[in-house]
């Protein structure tokens, strides 16, 4: 093909064999479900500095901001992964004590990290017991004796679902491509039925086509009621999936902005070292 001829969506649809959707944004109004997950207040040193928004039912908040502005270290914090020093959590409208992740995944909320590979997959194990590593009371006997059975079932379901390409369910993870991977890693929190996903940089180190895939995933959870949070370093990835969007600077929320918003918009929140008097809110 002529380079100067040829436009980028073209090339796209040739490398991955198929042409990949590029719908605009539909922004859904959920301004009458209930707020699924409610952050008051969070701090955590200089990384966090008094974080406070909400999630409702079917929405998908963006976070947006340069490196280090506190995206990831706000997402740890809810998942208790790193303690906060202060602040208050709320799910469905009632206050939760998150000090470890085992308490947030008892809360129902799931943290997809930015590093799937060394905290989100277990790469030596096979698919099946990756897609189970959240849910292991529900195989497990009270003598400790796994239903390989019912493990696999659900796998096999998961694998379907979300259009895995894996041999087997007995598939080591780590031979698989990034995008099946990340899969995986969604099947696992779909498995334990979290209403509350939080992505941290869903689609690095996946191709375009496997990104397209996760974009569909993303829209079709929070059409279901799933409460999400999409961090992203790229901003037309924020801007593509984003019913709402919360743009941090230097550990501060400055502002959150309706689906829609330019870059020109996020970048000025992004550089603002006080969070901003008035913003176009959308609650």
């Amino acid at each position: 093909m002529p380079g100067a001829e040829t436009p980028i969506e073209t090339i796209i649809s040739m490398m991955v064999g198929r042409t990949l959707s590029n719908d605009a944004l539909v922004i859904p109004d959920t301004a009458s479900q209930p707020v699924a997950l409610e952050v008051r207040n969070l701090n955590r040193g200089r990384e966090i500095r008094d974080v406070s928004f909400a999630v409702r039912k079917g929405e998908i908040l963006g976070f947006a901001g340069l490196m280090g502005a506190g995206r990831t270290e706000v997402a740890r914090a809810i998942f208790g992964a790193d303690r906060r020093e202060s602040g208050d959590i709320f799910v469905h409208g009632q206050r939760v004590s998150i000090s470890t992740p085992k308490d947030a995944v008892a809360a129902g909320i799931g943290y997809l990290s930015e590093d799937r590979k060394h905290f989100g997959l277990a790469t030596g194990l096979d698919v099946r017991n990756n897609v189970a590593l959240a849910s292991l009371e529900r195989f497990t006997s009270p003598i400790g004796v796994l239903d390989e059975a019912g493990m696999q079932r659900e796998a096999v379901s998961y694998i379907r679902q979300l259009a895995i390409k894996t041999p087997s369910d007995t598939q080591e993870a780590r031979l698989l491509s990034g995008g099946n991977q990340q899969k995986v890693v969604i099947a696992k929190w779909l498995l334990r039925d979290c209403d509350i996903l939080i992505f941290d940089e869903p689609t690095r180190g996946i191709d375009v086509g496997a990104k397209s895939e996760i974009y569909k995933l993303l829209n079709a959870l929070a059409a279901q009621g799933k409460a999400i949070i999409v961090i992203s370093s790229e901003l037309p990835e924020v801007l593509r999936l984003s019913h709402r969007i919360a743009v941090m600077c230097e550990g501060r929320l400055t502002g959150i902005l309706p689906g829609g918003a330019s870059q020109e918009e996020i970048m000025g929140l992004a550089t603002l070292r006080e969070p901003a008097m008035a913003v176009r809110h959308a609650s």
